[in-house]
């Protein structure tokens, strides 16, 4: 849809781009005549190939412009932890329970976002969710063996920050005291082409 949106707008604008261009030639004709008269001689002999450089100029330019509308009526997406990008990051558990914080999605951008689809994946094998608004998924990173996904529940408006809830996570028939380095990938779908990515760690 955007993609249709996009080409009709740009079909649009090169159809306004030739008539203006044709009004631009006759004007620029009769300018000619009027201001120097024969000097312009050979752009008059050679219109078309004024005409068909202009055109290339005038849809490169028109092109140009739609490409960065279309760029900035797109969502953006910040993942950030402690005011900062998570992506890089390094986190202390705050027990010896494996847990991943509250973490703040931010529409950094100028539209409203898709709804929101978060995928975490951790590098430690057999965990199971402590929490019932994550539940398991299947992960076919052999790096990162685990997975859990929650839904948000409304897209985000532009500057509105969302945090996710709590993952509380521990080893599948396992009581002992969590004390291992895990790696984790965050992959938020939003409605963009695609998704924002924040690698980090999680440390005992």
């Amino acid at each position: 849809m955007e993609l249709l949106h996009f080409s009709l707008r740009y079909v649009w604008a090169i159809i306004w781009g030739w008539g203006g261009l044709a009004l631009g030639l006759l004007a620029l004709n009769d300018l000619s005549e009027w201001l120097l008269g024969h000097s312009l001689k050979w752009l008059r002999h050679h219109r078309w190939v004024s005409a068909g450089i202009l055109l290339i100029i005038a849809q490169a330019v028109t092109y140009h412009d739609l490409e960065e509308q279309l760029r900035q009526s797109r969502p953006t997406l910040a993942i950030m932890y402690g005011g900062s990008p998570l992506d890089g990051q390094v986190l202390k558990l705050p027990s010896n329970l494996f847990n991943i914080p509250s973490v703040q999605l931010l529409n950094t951008g100028t539209v409203e976002t898709g709804l929101l689809s978060v995928r975490v994946y951790l590098s430690e094998k057999n965990m199971v969710s402590g929490s019932p608004d994550w539940q398991a998924i299947s992960s076919d990173d052999p790096q990162l063996p685990t997975g859990f996904y929650w839904g948000g529940p409304r897209p985000v408006a532009p500057g509105e920050p969302w945090d996710t809830p709590i993952l509380i996570a521990a080893r599948a028939n396992s009581e002992s005291a969590f004390n291992s380095r895990v790696s984790v990938r965050m992959n938020v779908f939003y409605g963009a082409r695609e998704p924002a990515v924040a690698n980090f760690t999680v440390n005992p």
